[in-house]
């Protein structure tokens, strides 16, 4: 009688044990599976929106480079703008947008926008 109720005890114990084995290693799978979907999703928005980005540089250099200079033909002073930035450095860009306040400063009057 007492070995049948050790080997009864014996038995639950292994089933259990198993059981919460198998149940570990479950949850650990369903975790990385988790994790991969989380990068793989990362993954494509991040490419997303590179193809947007990429897009919105596209319909910007097309603007740039084809509608602007023909539309430039109807008004000179877009063409001198135009001009003006594509070939523009950041120093003269600075310079030129500061020339009036610091020759405003140096004369000691009010800046004009």
């Amino acid at each position: 009688m007492i070995v049948v109720v050790v080997v009864n005890v014996a038995c639950v114990v292994v089933v259990v044990v198993v059981a919460d084995v198998i149940f570990v290693l479950l949850s650990f799978l369903l975790l990385v599976l988790l994790l991969v979907f989380v990068v793989v999703g990362v993954g494509i928005v991040v490419a997303s929106l590179v193809v947007l980005v990429s897009a919105a540089v596209a319909v910007v250099n097309v603007i740039v480079v084809h509608i602007l200079p023909a539309s430039d033909k109807k008004c000179s002073h877009q063409a001198e703008t135009l001009d003006f930035f594509k070939n523009f450095s950041g120093s003269q860009t600075l310079e030129i947008f500061l020339s009036p306040t610091i020759s405003a400063m140096d004369k000691g009057g009010p800046t004009r926008a």
